[in-house]
């Protein structure tokens, strides 16, 4: 008689007779913790509701005034005032000066690190960490005037014109600054063998 085939044994994983339990439906946290976090989350909630209720009445007078805001920023463009201009120095209202001047410092860094053009760069001056800012700061101390007429002697040599002047107009400090630049470029032209001034500290001049 001829013999049956039998299909080749395979090796099943046995059953270990245990069953996964399932997982926790409020994960691992305790009752007290799941409990606590509901309350809070439910005060929370009634808290955002009711202040979305409470402000109801004022939603169409809040849009109004959106609306004037975004009409004013949008006729300032019209007439070449840049909105993110705007939009920034009302973002600076609530900052102290030492505050922007600590970022216009940082963001100088950078630029001066990573090599960007001097005349793209944020501060006043060629070592990328004299700011504007830290300026106008110098010349509010005792010592403003000083100071000021540094800055201008430092914007000469830095290569940057007399217009770059920071300081309010008619004021000490705008003087000495003027003086500290037009004491460099007097330094320069005589180091250049000029009579005192250089072709284009005159040109600078006369135009300002």
């Amino acid at each position: 008689m001829a013999r049956k085939l039998r299909a080749p044994k395979t090796d099943k994983p046995k059953k270990s007779g245990k069953t996964k339990s399932a997982p926790l439906l409020l994960g691992s946290a305790s009752d007290e913790i799941v409990k606590e976090t509901y309350d809070r989350a439910l005060k929370a909630k009634l808290a955002a509701e009711k202040a979305a209720k409470d402000a109801e009445p004022y939603k169409a007078e809040i849009k109004s005034a959106e609306g004037v805001f975004r009409a004013v920023l949008k006729d300032g463009k019209k007439k070449g005032v840049d909105p993110d201009d705007i939009l920034w120095r009302l973002a600076q209202r609530s900052r102290s000066p030492e505050e922007i001047d600590k970022e216009t410092k940082r963001r100088n860094r950078l630029a001066f690190l990573t090599n960007l053009p001097i005349g793209t760069q944020l501060g006043m001056f060629e070592d990328g960490k004299t700011t504007i800012a830290t300026a106008i700061e110098n010349a509010n101390s005792p010592d403003g005037e000083q100071a000021a007429h540094q800055a201008g002697y430092d914007a000469g040599k830095a290569g940057k014109g007399i217009t770059t002047n920071p300081y309010p107009l008619e004021s000490a400090a705008f003087d000495a600054f003027e003086k500290g630049w037009g004491k460099q470029q007097s330094e320069r032209a005589l180091s250049m063998g000029g009579n005192g001034k250089s072709k284009s500290a005159s040109a600078e001049a006369t135009a300002h």
